[in-house]
């Protein structure tokens, strides 16, 4: 419970704190961005480890209010940033009975310049980024960078990133893969069809898994909860929360934070329990802008007052243009697979005012020796 909840702050590198200061904000502001993209009656799933990690590389490039308000959004103010990451990352690199995998890269583009030599080495020090340098205007670049993902999730995000635009000069990427076996294993001939009640009352077929064995649970009047250990000693968990009535989710995922964990794992008691949960996969694909707004990540993602000079040559136009974010997750009778990516995208703020032919417009062809007009028209429907 110490990893999940976070008890301490970031001291030194010999203080197991350490890791548990910058794991307990990173739950925190990933719960809080569970609740921002959650909408009832439709599936949500985030990484807080994969979304806090892109946005901790971006915040170490970022300087003054900009930084300032990123670290409040992510709850790592008067942190040692890059101690504290590269101590967690050794930590979860340790993690036993699962296999746990993150990377980091830094993408760069001509119109981002060169990584600035301080912004590289502290990305490569302490986030254990690749920094390279890429042809954004080659259609091969976006293979490139997704076969890096797909690489990093074992296959499970093969494209996080649906094209690169134009005006793209730098991305921020974090993957993480997680694979973890029950510690007691569903039985395939216990599996069965059963009726699920969705959220609005209707009704769908599921495979159900079920089996009878000790668990850690409890009982509550609105919800019962039980911890799914994975491997022999139980070095990850899987918590399961199921509210009394089916149109009870939104109310226990507005009510979910830190002190909500610590409850259960004070009130769990090991006992002999039926657990059935159903065989599922699910996938969601998300734009986090308006969530990370809505948490406090402002000036980030404003052109004209961002401020990412500590980043690249170009960092004094840089601003955040999308964070996308992909997770998938497995569950079966043998345990759960699961990946997430984070891409942090980032543009130049544009010096010359545009002209968009979005809608009906005119066009003069002339001809300028003798100044004749060639062809002119009015264009309603290209």
């Amino acid at each position: 419970m110490g990893l999940l909840l976070g008890l301490g702050t970031c001291a030194s590198a010999e203080e197991e704190p350490a890791t548990v200061g910058l794991a307990r904000a990173n739950n925190r502001f990933g719960l809080k961005l569970l609740q921002g993209v959650h909408e009832p009656g439709k599936n949500a799933c985030v990484s807080p480890a994969s979304v806090a990690q892109a946005l901790q590389m971006a915040s170490e490039g970022a300087a003054g209010e900009t930084q300032a308000e990123m670290q409040r959004a992510l709850g790592i103010q008067g942190m040692a940033i890059g101690e504290c990451n590269r101590l967690l990352l050794a930590e979860l690199a340790r993690s036993k009975d699962v296999t746990l995998r993150t990377a980091n890269s830094v993408w760069s583009s001509k119109r981002s310049g060169t990584l600035l030599p301080g912004f590289a080495e502290v990305v490569q020090r302490d986030f254990k980024a690749e920094a390279r340098a890429a042809d954004f205007a080659d259609p091969a670049t976006l293979d490139l960078i997704n076969g890096w993902v797909g690489e990093a999730t074992e296959g499970m995000i093969p494209e996080l990133i649906d094209q690169i635009p134009a005006d793209a000069a730098l991305y921020l990427i974090n993957a993480v893969y997680f694979k973890g076996s029950w510690s007691s294993r569903f039985k395939t001939r216990n599996t069965r069809p059963a009726e699920f009640t969705l959220h609005d009352g209707s009704k769908h077929e599921v495979q159900l898994m079920s089996q009878t064995a000790e668990f850690p649970c409890f009982f509550g009047g609105d919800v019962s909860v039980v911890q799914l250990p994975y491997g022999k000693s139980g070095g990850a968990s899987m918590w399961i929360a199921v509210p009394r009535e089916a149109s009870g989710l939104p109310e226990l995922v507005e009510e979910l934070n830190l002190k909500t964990l610590y409850d259960w794992s004070q009130k769990v008691r090991k006992q002999e329990v039926d657990v059935a949960l159903p065989r599922f996969r699910m996938g969601c694909k998300l734009t986090l802008n308006d969530a990370l707004k809505a948490l406090g990540i402002e000036l980030a993602f404003d052109s004209k007052r961002a401020d990412f000079r500590p980043m690249a040559e170009a960092g004094d136009k840089l601003f955040v243009s999308r964070v996308l974010h992909e997770t998938v997750v497995e569950v079966d009778e043998e345990g759960t697979k699961a990946a997430a990516a984070t891409a942090v995208e980032m543009k130049l703020e544009s010096l010359a005012r545009g002209i968009r032919c979005d809608r009906p417009f005119a066009f003069v062809i002339q001809e300028h020796s003798t100044g004749s007009i060639l062809f002119a028209g009015a264009v309603y429907k290209p």
